[in-house]
């Protein structure tokens, strides 16, 4: 032991660490979030920043590193103290203008909207917005993990599709115990465009995509548009691997492969939305599991409901509950006749 405390003292270690410029987006996402909490927490005050200033504190390339962030977000805030009007309110708001002139004048400041509204966010809200973003993060992480094994010999093919099927499986159940959001019209019309795209796809492969897997499609692809930014570094540094992962399906799953790029072609000409790589890799591993039921979807119920999608939402709920397919689902117009219902019914049996 005397030998070892006199060799590490003799023995230079040195660790490198990444400037923030060669960090991921969402590691600087969540060093925005603390470094905000903690001031927030100094001053004892509720903060709120508006989406221009941080987005502009994201694009700013701190040359000096976390140390210049936390001052930058320190001056921020005082200049916000000091502009406000006493009594001081409850919610302490960060706006473009309280950031320090060098960030405003090094071109990273983004323009003021033309309406002249600043949408402002909470703590709160930082922190679910990173908490959506780390679910495709660590989901897609994973999946890497998984094809690595597969390079190193260390997990078969057949073992890492498996693998793939219950970590889709853990990542659904992320998004389905997600707290609800308000209606997003983007996020309605895509999942209205996939589900046409599914029905064409069927009818082009002779396949039947149930209700419970056209939604969770919607919702993987929706997850996907609005936080793909923050795997930009995944694909960055592991291409070689998601290429491989891509490879496996096509090569081990022909068919499958065959349907996803059809999937992911309509996706892209029909809903502009460029999946890339990764997104193709993550269709790959969600279609798979709907492969792997397509021997096995005889469903024993049916729920018929009034209302655009009461049924089918209450369906896939049970159904993902239960790990399979029992219920289908019949949505019926408020205004419908017995005799629709009857017809539907006998197409469902």
């Amino acid at each position: 032991i005397a030998l070892l405390k006199t060799m590490l003292r003799r023995i230079p270690i040195v660790t490198k660490l990444p400037s923030l410029a060669d960090r991921p987006l969402q590691e600087k996402k969540e060093l925005l979030y603390r470094l905000f909490q903690s001031e927030a927490e100094r001053v004892e005050r509720e903060v709120a920043v508006s989406g221009q200033a941080y987005e502009t504190l994201l694009d700013y390339i701190f040359t000096e590193n976390v140390g210049q962030m936390r001052n930058c977000i320190r001056a921020s805030m005082a200049n916000a103290m000091l502009e406000s009007k006493a009594p001081a309110p409850a919610v302490l708001e960060v706006h473009l203008q309280h950031l320090p002139p060098y960030l405003l004048q090094s071109g990273a400041a983004r323009l003021w909207e033309g309406s002249g509204k600043r949408t402002l966010l909470t703590l709160a809200q930082l922190q679910e917005q990173q908490q959506g973003e780390q679910r495709l993060y660590r989901f897609n992480s994973d999946l890497i993990n998984q094809i690595r094994q597969v390079g190193g010999q260390s997990k078969s093919p057949e073992d890492f599709f498996a693998a793939c099927r219950i970590r889709l499986e853990q990542y659904l159940d992320d998004l389905y115990t997600a707290p609800a959001k308000e209606d997003n019209p983007r996020r309605a019309l895509y999942s209205d465009l996939l589900k046409s795209i599914c029905e064409s796809v069927g009818k082009k492969f002779g396949l039947t995509f149930r209700r419970h897997d056209v939604l969770n499609l919607c919702r993987l692809v929706n997850d996907y548009a609005a936080n793909a930014a923050t795997c930009e570094a995944l694909l960055r540094r592991h291409q070689e691997e998601i290429l491989a992962g891509i490879e496996l399906f096509r090569t081990r799953r022909a068919q499958d492969y065959q349907i996803v790029q059809e999937l992911g072609k309509m996706i892209g000409g029909g809903m502009n939305l460029n999946l890339g790589q990764l997104g193709i890799l993550d269709l790959c591993v969600c279609f798979h599991s709907f492969a792997a039921r397509f021997d096995q979807r005889k469903a024993v119920g049916v729920i018929v409901a009034h209302g655009y999608s009461t049924a089918s939402s209450m369906a896939a709920t049970a159904n993902h509950l239960l790990g399979q397919h029992i219920y289908e689902a019949i949505d019926m117009p408020m205004d419908v006749h017995s005799s629709v219902i009857v017809s539907r019914l006998s197409m469902a049996s």
